[in-house]
């Protein structure tokens, strides 16, 4: 009923609705997908088992580690959603994004021997990633539907360009000075292969049209790097040597680790060693120390805020 009552309203006052949800292409910017929808998967009505298994399993498999936090069956019956769905225009990514507050939709379709799977921005509208895998017609389809779903959810998953984002501790500064030297705190939901020592870089990712987003070209710009210099749980401990602006690095930027990239990459990536576009570093980047015995004024600025808030705290 909900989804009816939309439609009717965006029949109606489409102009209005559209300018409410106008997108300045220049603000169009990609943040740390959390939130995931994941509908019914679209197959003939006589495999309504075989499609229930699969919604199950592909929703399990995106739901492993806690990378990402997915609807449930009961949360989607209540808003009148949990039905089988075919590609999405743009209308629809952008109201039922809206309507079940999710970042992305998952829209997974069966068409003869062929398993397609969309992932779609419901932020902005246009599509993350896509992705399908032709099954082997000598196995019955119950032998293989389930398999080959978690397959795509993998393929999905390697061609994300991040793996963890800024993330404050307490009400401390983002970006804080210890020892004299710049750091920030990282959240990384799979952290057992990643090692003190490796390098973090900071990405922002904007979209400049509404083409696929994921696992083509993209605007990935490297706007801070820094070392591990320590492991809390799935927090990292960040020292940072190279920014643009420490201003620009806020909670939920994103985070990458070249070698955990690579990890997954090689563990979920349907083809092997498909080229994708590396991010670019920012040309306004620069290090953070210019001489070893000398600071630049980053580290300056953040010791005298750090130093007067202490003097605020002790005068009130």
């Amino acid at each position: 009923m909900r989804i009816i009552i939309l439609f009717l309203f965006l029949n109606i006052f489409p102009a209005q609705l559209f300018a409410q949800v106008s997108i300045d292409e220049n603000e169009m910017k990609h943040n740390y997908l959390k939130r995931v929808v994941v509908f019914p998967l679209m197959i003939s009505s006589g495999q309504a088992s075989l499609a229930e298994d699969a919604w199950w399993a592909i929703r399990s498999e995106l739901t492993k580690h806690q990378r990402f936090v997915v609807a449930s069956k009961n949360f989607m019956m209540s808003k009148d959603v949990f039905q089988r769905r075919g590609e999405l225009d743009l209308p629809d990514t952008l109201i039922l994004g809206k309507l079940l507050d999710a970042q992305a939709l998952v829209v997974t379709i069966l068409n003869d021997q062929v398993l397609k799977m969309f992932v779609y921005d419901s932020v902005y509208g246009g599509r993350l990633w896509s992705g399908e895998l032709i099954l082997n017609v000598s196995i019955p389809v119950k032998d293989q539907l389930v398999s080959e779903g978690k397959k795509l959810v993998g393929d999905f998953i390697a061609s994300i360009p991040y793996q963890g984002f800024v993330d404050k501790l307490n009400d401390q500064n983002t970006v804080s000075i210890d020892d004299s030297e710049p750091y920030f705190y990282g959240y990384f939901p799979v952290v057992k292969f990643i090692e003190v020592g490796e390098r973090v870089k900071v990405l922002k990712i904007r979209r400049d049209n509404f083409n696929q987003l994921f696992g083509s070209l993209n605007s990935s710009v490297i706007i801070a790097e820094g070392n591990i210099v320590n492991k809390n749980g799935n927090h990292l401990k960040i020292k940072l040597d190279k920014v643009v602006d420490v201003e620009q690095i806020v909670q939920g930027e994103l985070l990458s680790i070249s070698k955990e990239q690579k990890r997954i990459r090689d563990l979920f990536e349907l083809e092997k060693n498909k080229a994708l576009e590396d991010a670019v570093y920012d040309p306004k980047i620069k290090n953070v120390y210019n001489k070893k015995d000398e600071v630049t004024p980053l580290v300056s600025a953040l010791s005298f805020l750090g130093t007067l808030a202490i003097f605020l705290l002790i005068a009130f």
